[in-house]
């Protein structure tokens, strides 16, 4: 699940300073003010005019074990909100594996 690579945070939607930070390092610096989290995975293919491909939880290129993990060392005790974008049937996958990986 995930390709093990943590994203940068696109550049409009982050202060320059921290533009060089991957999710792994936003998390350990930003984790204390973190109150929510939007959970969505995608595939981003360059090559369609709408490179962000929707993908169920855990199969697109966001690391979400290593990004959990760190929340979890970190003490973050936030809300979660999930949007899978795909099928209902890989929603109610997303749902159980996103309640496993939290411990819910």
């Amino acid at each position: 699940m995930g390709s093990g690579q943590l994203i940068p945070s696109h550049p409009r939607q982050c202060p320059a300073p921290y533009r060089t930070w991957s999710l792994l390092e936003e998390c350990k610096n930003l984790g204390p003010y973190i109150e929510h989290i939007h959970i969505k995975d995608y595939h981003y293919d360059p090559s369609f005019p709408k490179p962000f491909i929707h993908k169920p939880f855990g199969e697109g290129d966001i690391d979400y074990d290593v990004l959990l993990d760190c929340l979890k060392e970190q003490h973050v005790e936030a809300h979660l909100s999930l949007e899978p974008e795909v099928s209902f049937e890989q929603a109610v996958v997303c749902m159980r594996r996103l309640a496993k990986k939290t411990e819910l």
